[in-house]
């Protein structure tokens, strides 16, 4: 059994996927570190000096799909618009879910604060998708 997990696993699989997790690591680093501006991701002119404050509330919430890692959540604040239940890890796919779609949502909203507390509005009137 040796001799086979070490044909297969060692000699085969680790240096073919090693160059991918290298550069998958690389990408999670320098999104990890804010090295990466907004217009770099596509974002429309409109938002693209929006300050990272603006999306607290979307970190906070994505964070709960990480807390049952058994890591410290580094940010503990709280704000009023959040739901008690944030500070419980999301553990189960649903819970997941939800935190997921739950932190677009407040992409969102941070996006269209930004854009009306800074005068740059789309024109009147709803926008289509």
């Amino acid at each position: 059994m040796g001799y086979l997990h070490d044909k297969i696993y060692i000699q085969s699989l680790c240096p073919v996927f090693s160059s991918r997790d290298r550069e998958i690591e690389s990408l999670m680093r320098s999104y990890c570190r804010d090295t990466i501006p907004l217009r770099k991701y596509g974002v429309d002119n409109h938002l693209r000096d929006m300050p990272l404050e603006y999306f607290d509330g979307a970190i906070r919430c994505l964070r709960r799909i990480d807390a049952d890692n058994g890591l410290p959540d580094p940010d503990p604040r709280t704000d009023e618009d959040e739901p008690a239940d944030w500070s419980f890890p999301a553990i189960t796919p649903l819970e997941k879910l939800c935190c997921v779609k739950r932190t677009l949502e407040l992409i969102s909203d941070a996006g269209d604060k930004f854009v009306q507390e800074n005068g740059m509005g789309y024109g009147g009137g709803e926008r289509e998708c």
